[in-house]
């Protein structure tokens, strides 16, 4: 293993995880849409049941209380589904986000064994050179008494 290969794996490790920020991103706005959403109906069901209450106490007018009933009906529905999908995005949230913790924890192992790996080369270098200079001096030693 060289330190350009090395190198390759960190920027790939990298890569992947700005990919993988980038989509948690988007899964985060998806959610803030959907309870963005999810609380505009319940608003609309609030003010729904104020509407029924008045039709109730007003004169009797079946009709309308039988649509706004309907139409109540149909909100709570569209807030059992809106409730699933959040369900479903928070999931798809927290795989990504154990997708992205373990991807940078993999980039910062390569990242400390690219370190380690520099380290050692340094060390093999300078002990080389150490014994290098070692030898010269012992030749010159030798060539000076002999």
């Amino acid at each position: 293993m060289n330190k350009a290969n090395l190198d390759l794996i960190v920027e790939f490790r990298s890569l992947r995880e700005k990919r993988l920020s980038k989509e948690l991103a988007m899964i985060r706005n998806r959610l803030k849409a959907k309870e963005e959403e999810l609380n505009s109906i319940k608003n609309k069901k609030k003010w729904s049941l104020l509407r029924l209450r008045e039709a109730q106490k007003d004169a009797l007018d079946i009709y309308r209380i039988e649509l706004i009933s309907q139409h109540i009906s149909g909100l709570d529905g569209k807030i059992k589904d809106i409730e699933k999908e959040i369900r479903q995005i928070n999931q798809e949230y927290e795989k990504k986000l154990d997708q992205l913790l373990e991807a940078r924890k993999q980039k910062k192992l390569v990242e400390k064994l690219r370190k380690r790996w520099i380290e050692r080369q340094k060390y093999e270098f300078f002990r080389k050179e150490q014994n290098f200079l070692d030898e010269i001096a012992t030749n010159n030693f030798i060539y000076k008494n002999a």
